[in-house]
């Protein structure tokens, strides 16, 4: 689990409810907001507990820089602050300066929680294709999975670029469509793109640029003429997203 609190006192109190259990190993245990953030994308972990006030930063940033299964817990000063967190994808939140009975029982939950969803996965047989409702009207078509060539967010939108240079705007996040789709298969290589995984041909940096970037590029055989397509058969690679998209293409 990772801990992250920019007021020392308050890190070493929750260091000291956790090392009270034996269900629980701390990881990186950190004021820094930084430190943190890099450790996040680099690296998987189960928990996440983090205050919401960092000053430099907003914890909010550190709860985007991990992905399901990761269960976070957040610090706050008050309810209201605890409350938003829940919209935001934490499972459970605590008011400083936390009781220890409260802190466990956020933690068991999150633990729970944690276990469920790898079941889950470990279990979940994934569709060959999915409906999608298309963004014109409350109409519905089905695509099949293996005819995606990647998607790119749209506002609440998402488009998907099929084989046969078809192209569908659909009424769905991207988020919501990853859900759908089999990790093995499909990698979200940046916040606003997912690409299936036999579709890539190369990983490289951005020759010209003078801070350095990373791409994902198409095979010539799956890139079309797609009308609302700019990417020209090259895809970003997002910074906290680097460690995923080389475990996944075998690159690390």
């Amino acid at each position: 689990m990772v801990l992250v609190d920019d007021e020392r006192p308050a890190l070493e109190i929750l260091k000291a409810m956790v090392h009270k259990r034996p269900d629980l190993e701390i990881v990186l245990a950190t004021t820094r907001f930084q430190e943190a953030y890099a450790y996040l994308d680099g690296h998987g972990v189960d928990l996440l507990i983090v205050d919401l006030d960092l000053r430099v930063d907003s914890g909010y940033t550190l709860m985007g820089a991990v992905e399901p299964p990761t269960q976070i817990i957040v610090c706050t000063a008050t309810d209201n602050q605890g409350s938003d967190s829940l919209l935001a994808g934490a499972i459970d939140y605590v008011v400083k300066m936390v009781e220890e009975e409260r802190f466990n029982f956020a933690v068991d939950r999150a633990l729970r929680q944690l276990e469920l969803l790898e079941h889950e996965q470990a279990n979940r047989v994934y569709p060959s294709s999915v409906a999608i409702q298309l963004e014109t009207g409350n109409v519905y078509v089905n695509v099949r999975v293996d005819e995606l060539v990647y998607a790119r967010s749209d506002g609440k939108c998402t488009y998907l670029f099929l084989t046969e240079a078809r192209e569908l705007l659909a009424r769905k996040l991207l988020r919501d469509l990853q859900q759908l789709l089999d990790p093995t298969d499909f990698i979200r290589v940046q916040k606003g793109f997912i690409v299936r995984r036999d579709a890539v041909s190369r990983y490289v940096p951005e020759p010209e640029s003078k801070t350095k970037k990373w791409w994902v590029e198409l095979n010539k055989e799956v890139i079309c003429e797609w009308e609302n397509s700019r990417e020209k058969g090259k895809l970003p690679v997002g910074e906290r997203y680097r460690y995923r998209v080389e475990k996944a293409l075998s690159v690390r």
